[in-house]
């Protein structure tokens, strides 16, 4: 998506990022994280995060809906 900001974050292969999102000191790949969202500190693998989440953690496989907050 458009405005995404990666800090020191590795992605890929299969992952979408949707747009406004910020990823930080994280890895992730085979996931799914829609619009508006800070994931920062994880090791994502098969994940899908919903739109306006805020995570911040160590879980690798996660399934989190729409505003979420996990800190």
């Amino acid at each position: 998506g458009e405005n995404v900001v990666l800090k020191n974050t590795t992605v890929g292969p299969y992952v979408s990022i949707g747009e406004n999102t910020v990823l930080e000191n994280s890895t992730v790949k085979n996931s799914l994280i829609q619009s508006n969202s800070v994931i920062k500190n994880a090791n994502l693998d098969q994940a899908m995060i919903g739109n306006h989440v805020k995570y911040d953690g160590n879980y690798e496989t996660v399934s989190i809906g729409d505003y979420s907050v996990l800190e």
